[in-house]
């Protein structure tokens, strides 16, 4: 199926209009990749539409918070826990913890045990990527 078709689908199941902005600055990205022959951006293209797919603004606020706050440099040395991010947004822990596990599950973001027994995140390149193609929208 063409990735225009997979964006088609995925936009009538989300219908979040952050994810489907989101969704079309991607699918612009994969465009642009495709006409100058760079397969390997259309894949990526396609990985960053699925995992967006079930995204909601409350995901999209997490996500930019991990990618564009200091500790995103970190890369599996150390990262945000649940209740900082929590804190940071003004959600309940548990609502934050929920996003970043939903996050985690589409390989937006990364995580790995801490020393204290919680879980710390940060962005992948993949997540970075995503932001950075909804916040492409936003200077538009």
């Amino acid at each position: 199926m063409p990735l225009y078709m997979r964006v088609l689908w995925a936009a009538g199941m989300n219908g979040h209009d952050e994810t489907l902005r989101a969704m079309g600055a991607v699918l612009g990205e994969a465009a642009r990749a495709s006409a100058s022959g760079e397969s390997d951006s259309v894949h990526d293209a396609d990985q960053a539409l699925m995992a967006m797919s079930t995204l909601t603004p409350r995901h999209f606020r997490v996500l930019r918070y991990v990618c564009t706050h200091p500790m995103r440099g970190a890369r599996g040395k150390s990262g945000w826990i649940a209740k900082h991010v929590a804190d940071a947004l003004g959600l309940t822990e548990d609502r934050a913890a929920w996003c970043l596990s939903d996050l985690l599950g589409t390989g937006l973001i990364g995580s790995r045990n801490g020393a204290f027994g919680d879980p710390f995140y940060w962005a992948t390149e993949l997540g970075e990527a995503v932001v950075q193609a909804s916040a492409s929208l936003d200077d538009t």
